[in-house]
């Protein structure tokens, strides 16, 4: 990924591979963090990390979407999507967001703390060093603490954490010290009463044709009906509810549901969870 608002001579390696000397310790993504991928293989050589952050986001919420169709389309006029692709293909997906002020890093950390805390995850245009040389990247913000921020860097199939204090330096890997770009990503409202996350059931497989997800609601009532209905977007989700292919049928044994689908991994498809009022 490039972006049009820096003048650095950005490194191929930027979007397909970790700078090292930053990262202080990586961990699998458990049941209610927000969903890990990584580029599509079979991304061009600029690579997709703009795409990979919106799939991710996405999940998140129960959707998912193809690397390539986000893409697709966010109408690029190069290989990957760069900073101003990605308000439009967050659109055309129906997706809304909210900009983060990036005038320093310390306005940006102000308004990025809330919306971690909310369960908000937030695209992160960032710069990566080696050297004295950045290259601008697109990744995911997780979650955060007081000493910490999680991200999804687009790399690699699991999160890292990095310190506050060293994501304000320029000493080498992701820094939030020049980030040129906050977008936190909202739940449609037609996703937002009952959480369903889609998460890989297996990393290994899942740009494999058939791609098994992970299905997982939280906010559950104990003893209350649920559904689970699929739609080919989110706009037909909205037109249609309550009429789309019905993928789960169940009562609630807890707050929490956990079911394997299997999904084309071509195809766009939305899970909507709803409570059956009887």
């Amino acid at each position: 990924m490039n972006s049009p608002r820096f003048l650095h001579v950005l490194l191929a390696s930027v979007c397909v591979g970790l700078v090292s000397g930053q990262t202080t310790t990586r961990h699998a993504a458990d049941q209610w963090e927000v969903p890990v991928t990584r580029q599509e293989p079979n991304c061009p050589p600029e690579g997709w990390c703009g795409e990979s952050s919106i799939q991710m986001a996405c999940m998140y919420y129960g959707c998912y979407f193809p690397q390539k169709l986000i893409n697709t389309v966010g109408h690029p006029s190069h290989p990957d999507l760069w900073s101003n692709d990605l308000a439009g293909a967050l659109d055309a997906l129906g997706f809304g967001r909210r900009d983060l002020p990036t005038s320093s890093a310390e306005d940006f950390i102000r308004a990025l703390k809330p919306e971690l805390n909310n369960g908000v995850p937030v695209i992160l245009g960032v710069n990566v060093y080696s050297g004295n040389q950045g290259g601008a990247h697109f990744c995911i913000a997780a979650k955060c603490d007081n000493d910490n921020l999680t991200i999804n860097t687009t790399w690699s199939m699991t999160s890292n954490t990095f310190s506050w204090s060293k994501l304000r330096t320029k000493s080498g890997g992701i820094t939030l010290a020049d980030v040129f770009m906050g977008l936190a990503i909202p739940a449609p409202d037609v996703l937002a009463a009952h959480r369903l996350r889609l998460y890989p059931a297996d990393p290994a497989s899942f740009f494999t044709k058939k791609c098994k997800l992970r299905m997982m609601g939280s906010r559950l009532i104990n003893g209350e009906k649920y559904q689970i209905r699929s739609y080919a977007s989110i706009k037909l989700a909205d037109q249609n509810r309550g009429a789309g292919d019905l993928v789960g049928d169940f009562t609630a044994s807890g707050t929490e549901y956990s079911q394997v689908v299997e999904v084309d991994r071509d195809q766009s498809i939305v899970f909507v969870l709803t409570h059956v009022r009887q």
